[in-house]
């Protein structure tokens, strides 16, 4: 490559120059377009299995199951905001007043334009609900004053009522007692009846026997002697030729007349019948009588001879003496003659049934009691009437019972129902009758009409269920008392029995809570209990103290229960109840924001009262915000009579502000750092208008790799940050200055021996392409590993960026540089005040000297350095802390510095942005709060189900935040191990855990090894690789160590990141030096300086590494112009550790090393080789 390096620059410089002046016109309008795409959100994505990014997750989903997410609360809100305006200087302290005078000058309107929010707010908020809850209080107590007042005034009716209504017991009492004496009676003479129906139904046997069992017989065979005997005589010739089968059956036919309901009669029948007629003269002689006679016969032979049949048959022949000859009917018509004698024997069978059981019943009479025979002609009077049968038995007994009790003077109807209830045997209903009619008669005989027969028997039956008089007794008095008392005043029970004591207030009061809607029981029951109250002002006052206890229960405080408990009587006893509310709201506004703002004070509200936060959520982006913040001055003074300012800050008004604000800084470093390099760069190449070259190559080497990075981020490929944007450039510019200058230096080395300007850049270029490409593969290699630290975009970006600038440079440092020295290098005037044909080794001899002295002292110089190297890399991993302070990291004297330093002074920072903690459990919660409240960081420790908002007592947004929360994550794993510690200072915590991890683990032994084989290939020299390795870890500990060291009397704090880029940058730019040197002692060594090689390369490579390792220096010493604290300590870190690592590259290790390992450090490729002739250009 060497070779055909250097063709290409001899040959075709003029081509290169030209198509490196095409390539950077094209892409200089895109790298300078690059601070547009600037990312300068200071966000890091951390891994999932961080502590406080799981804290975040489990607190969202607590927040969403519990109906609120993050924006629902103050704190999601501020941190859900576009800007924060910061009102300050007012001209008084905030007061209640001064929110109705912000309300009336616009702020709603303002709010609604721009979605505002403030303590303004929350006072809405607090008033939102409070005002329609004020209004609900007062009309929902009006109703109550209402409602109390009517329940009182029931109260009062239902006493008077209840004390009248007890100056009546007594006659009750004895209402109760005489008409229980009247049941008792009537129930007694249950067995006075029972003895009268005995006797009754005793005399009433042989009319009943007459009645059913005689008489059907007696006249039914008495119609069929006289059917047969008339068929005889009048329809056959069995008289005059005797009696034929065929006679037989012509009677039987006759006598069959269905419609009569008249069966045939027996064939033997007839036959005794005609027999009878014969023997008894035959049918001349058969009359009405005769006909009797067979019967008799008949009938005495069915049912056997008796006096009641002797009896009946003695009426029977007197009736049917007295009526014309029955026989004769039959002559007329068979059929409708045995109609018509069916009727005529039937009214027989009446008259002389009548007739026998009237004997009878006087025969019976004449044997009974004076006082019974009335009834009993009643019951055979009614007995014959109902048919003188068993059911008309039944019905003679209950008239004749109905007419005994009516003569004792009972009512129809109670003596009617008392009989019934007797013939039945009902006894259960015969006493409840009895009661009935007792109650019936005591009221009527009382005048009483409030009260109920049925109601008073009612009493009766069940008081005295046995009838033996035990009410009357007083056994059962005062409980029947109590009923029939119930059922005159609509009482229960116990109530009446109240009244009967005299406790008519007690009563008074249960019929009241009893009568009281569900909706109103409550209030009844605090108005009436424990006692009534006695006059009308106590009333009220209990309605008044009720509605408070029920205003406070739903959440309303106790002092705004009570004005709403007065007001709410006030409107009722005035009736103006919308000018009560309106006054009741106003002064509820003036508490609430009296309240709001001593609550918010630190948090939206400034400690002094002297300013207020309000949160911008509008969409208007940064100059939305800037507007809304005009807007918010102007009525701010407007409605307060002030000269208030207002401020910006949040996450729009920083990435504007901040993008702003790091473009400014970074082209005042970049200015700065270009001519602190001009400067370096002239004294180490021996020129002053020859620094132009370098520049030009670096400048065209720049503009490409920041237009690469354009494209890049412009299609989100790569992101650029603030940072990585400053380390690209300073990086860029340094290492950029270090190789031309590398080739520049080359060429004055081999001007002299040349043909042309042509010849030696071909060969300076051709010369310097191993330890630039080294250098650069190096430094490339140590910058990219900072990718793998890919949780952290900002450090990634550094590792994605620099390489790009690095190679870029490093190309155009070996293409353009050689060939603009091509073109214009034979110019004198150009290395003016130097010659360009004499050797320019500024410092060589000294160089010389101190690398002699080194290389000698290298036994006692190593072990020290060692030494020194080991307890800088301790001091730096134990004591480093580095600052997690967001203010390092915005420029100074800008309006986002001052916001955030007005926020974090003026404000409560701890409350703004508290830590969390999510206890695994709400049971533990209780115990990890009090845990965390025992560390001294901890100013208080709220516990909400399981998430415990911790305050720290300092700004959580700076190291000792993080300590704490460090501190704080021990304490509480001890009482919950699965608890979780989330918040602003554990995020910083576990960033630094995770990039520190990230470092340590990956970046650096990547770094290192990736650096260590670069060297090692290209110079084949392992203690090459080890040493060079060494010495960048030496300067960077100590680097560190000493920004460390003088942070307190420079007030410059490190960010805590500056340890992952200060060791992976010096890993990459540091290898310069050493692939610088290393490439010098190579040289000399190929020349034949065996032994003291690292002697010759210090004449002409320790002045050159130095003067770079200035230039790189000063490169990055530009960054100490910045606005930021971060950018400065960067800076200063960067600076120190290039120089040092210069100084060890090239005087203090490596050459020491090279003293002691002789031609071992080439170990093991390059060992032993020659080089061909002094001042031959290597090949291959």
């Amino acid at each position: 490559m060497p070779r055909i390096l250097y063709k290409a620059v001899a040959r075709y410089h003029i081509l290169i120059f030209i198509a490196w002046f095409i390539v950077t016109a094209l892409l200089l309008p895109y790298a300078l377009k690059l601070d547009e795409v600037l990312v300068t959100e200071t966000e890091s994505f951390l891994p999932e299995t961080a502590e406080s990014r799981m804290a975040e997750e489990k607190v969202q989903e607590i927040l969403a199951a519990e109906g609120y997410g993050g924006a629902d609360s103050l704190l999601g809100l501020l941190g859900s905001a576009n800007a924060l305006i910061m009102v300050t200087g007012l001209r008084e302290p905030l007061d209640p007043s001064s929110y109705q005078l912000l309300k009336e000058q616009g702020y709603d309107e303002l709010r609604a334009e721009y979605n505002l929010f403030s303590w303004i707010d929350i006072v809405d908020k607090a008033m939102e609900n409070l005002e329609p809850a004020l209004e609900e209080a007062v009309r929902g107590g009006v109703q109550a004053f209402e409602g109390g007042y009517s329940i009182w005034s029931s109260y009062l009716e239902v006493s008077q009522r209840l004390s009248n209504l007890s100056q009546s017991v007594e006659g009750l009492s004895l209402l109760l007692t005489e008409s229980d004496k009247a049941y008792s009676t009537l129930a007694s003479s249950w067995g006075e009846l029972a003895a009268l129906r005995s006797v009754l139904e005793s005399a009433s046997t042989p009319l009943l026997e007459v009645c059913t069992a005689i008489a059907p017989v007696y006249s039914t065979v008495y119609l069929d002697v006289v059917r047969i005997e008339g068929a005889l005589e009048f329809y056959t010739n069995a008289y005059a030729t005797g009696l034929q089968d065929v006679d037989i059956t012509v009677v039987t036919l006759l006598t069959y007349v269905p419609e009569a309901g008249l069966e045939p009669v027996d064939r033997g029948f007839v036959v005794y019948v005609y027999t009878e007629t014969l023997s008894l003269g035959g049918p001349s002689a058969f009359n009405n009588v005769v006909a009797a006679e067979i019967t008799y016969k008949i009938v005495q032979a069915r049912i056997g001879e008796s006096s009641l049949l002797q009896a009946y048959h003695q009426a029977w022949l007197h009736a049917v003496s007295q009526t014309p000859e029955l026989k004769l009917f039959m002559a007329e018509d068979a059929k409708v003659g045995q109609i018509r004698l069916k009727a005529a024997v039937g009214d027989i069978a009446d008259q002389v049934t009548e007739a026998t059981v009237r004997a009878l019943a006087e025969e019976a009479s004449s044997r009974m009691p004076d006082d019974v025979k009335p009834i009993y002609t009643i019951y055979v009077e009614s007995l014959i009437e109902g048919g003188c049968t068993e059911e008309a038995k039944e019905r003679a007994l209950q008239t004749a019972i109905t007419q005994l009790l009516k003569s004792r003077g009972l009512p129809e109807e109670y003596a009617s129902s008392l009989a019934s209830a007797f013939v039945r045997g009902d006894y259960n209903s015969y006493l409840q009758t009895a009661a009935l009619t007792s109650a019936t008669l005591a009221l009527a005989e009382a005048n009483m009409t409030e009260l109920q027969p049925e109601d008073l028997a009612s009493v009766l039956v069940s008081f005295d269920p046995e009838a033996s008089g035990a009410i009357a007794s007083g056994e059962t008095l005062e409980d029947a008392l109590a009923i029939l008392l119930s059922r005159i005043a609509g009482l229960t029970p116990d109530t009446a029995r109240l009244v009967i004591e005299g406790s008519v207030e007690e009563a008074a009061t249960k019929i009241v809570l009893s009568n009281t809607p569900p909706q109103a029981a409550d209030l009844a029951e605090a108005l009436l209990t424990p006692a009534p109250p006695a006059t009308e002002e106590e009333a009220l006052q209990r309605i008044r103290s009720y509605l408070e206890q029920q205003l406070a229960s739903q959440g309303m405080p106790e002092d705004l229960a009570m004005k709403a408990a007065e007001a709410a009587e006030e409107a009722w006893r005035e009736g103006v109840v919308d000018a009560v509310i309106q006054r009741l709201v106003g002064e509820a506004a003036h508490d609430a924001a009296k309240g709001v703002l001593d609550e918010l004070r630190g948090v939206l509200v400034e400690d002094d009262m002297g300013g207020f936060l309000i949160a911008y959520l509008g969409g208007g982006g940064y100059e939305g915000a800037k507007a809304a913040a005009e807007d918010v001055r102007r009525l701010v003074n407007e409605a307060l009579d002030g000269d208030a300012r207002v401020m910006l800050a949040g996450e729009e008004v920083l990435r504007k502000e901040l993008q702003e604000a790091v473009v400014e800084d970074l082209r005042r470093s970049d200015a700065a750092s270009s001519i602190i390099v001009v400067a370096i760069l002239a004294a180490v190449i021996g020129t002053i208008l020859g620094v132009i070259i370098p520049f030009i190559g670096i400048g065209a080497g720049l503009a490409t790799a920041l237009a690469i990075l354009y494209f890049l981020a412009s299609n989100d490929l790569v992101d650029v940050t603030s940072q990585s944007r400053a380390i690209v450039f300073t990086t860029g510019l340094g290492l950029g200055i270090d190789y031309s200058a590398y080739v520049t230096k080359k060429f004055r080395d081999n001007i002299r021996g040349s043909r042309g300007a042509w010849e030696a850049a071909g060969k300076a270029a051709s010369n310097s392409v191993r330890p630039v490409l080294a250098g650069a593969f190096a430094a490339a290699a140590g910058f990219s590993s900072l990718m793998l630290a890919f949780e952290f975009p900002f450090v990634k970006s550094i590792g994605a960026t620099v390489p790009i600038a690095i190679l870029s440079v490093a190309v155009a440092s070996l293409t353009l540089t050689p060939a603009i020295l091509a073109l214009v290098g034979w110019a004198g005037i150009l290395w003016f005040p130097t010659c360009p044909y004499k050797a320019y080794q500024p410092g060589s001899r000294v160089f010389k000297s101190l690398v002699s002295a080194a290389g000698k002292a290298a036994p006692v110089l190593l072990p020290l350095l060692v030494v020194a190297g080991l307890a800088g890399v301790y001091y730096a991993a134990t004591s480093f802390e580095g600052s997690f302070d967001i203010l390092i990291s915005i420029p100074r004297e800008t309006g986002v510095y001052e916001s955030m330093q007005h926020l974090i002074s003026e404000y409560d920072a701890s409350r703004l942005f508290p830590q969390y903690i999510v206890a695994s459990s709400s049971t533990l919660a209780p115990a990890v709060a009090d845990a965390a409240d025992d560390l001294e960081c901890v100013r208080e420790a709220e516990t909400d189900g399981r998430l415990i908002y911790v305050v720290l007592d300092t700004n959580p947004l700076n190291t000792e935040a993080v300590k704490c929360v460090e501190e704080l994550r021990g304490k509480v794993e001890e009482v919950d191990p699965g608890s979780l510690v989330g918040g602003t200072a554990a995020v910083n915590l576990d960033l630094r855990d995770y990039l520190y991890r990230a470092f340590y683990n990956r970046v650096i032994p990547a770094a290192a090894v990736l650096v260590a084989a670069i060297i090692a290939v290209f110079y084949g020299s392992i203690p090459a690789a080890l040493s060079g390795v060494a010495s960048i870890l030496f300067a960077a500990a100590w680097s560190l160590s000493i920004v460390s060291l003088i942070s307190g009397w420079t007030g410059i704090e490190a960010p805590w990141f500056a340890p992952v880029l200060l060791a992976a940058a010096l890993l990459g730019v540091g290898m310069d030096y050493i692939s610088f040197y290393v490439n010098h002692a190579r040289e000399a060594y190929l020349r034949g300086e065996h032994s003291r090689y690292y002697v010759e390369a210090a004449s002409t490579g320790t002045g050159l590494v130095i003067g770079l390792a200035m230039i790189m220096g000063g490169a990055y010493a530009g960054l100490t112009l910045s606005r930021v604290e971060a950018l400065q300590a960067i800076g200063v870190s960067l600076s120190l550790g290039v120089i040092l690592a210069g100084l060890l590259a090239s005087l203090l290790l490596i050459p020491p090393v090279m003293a002691l390992l002789k031609a071992r450090f080439w170990w093991p490729l390059a060992r032993g080789r020659r080089a061909g002739g002094a001042g031959k250009v290597e090949r291959g």
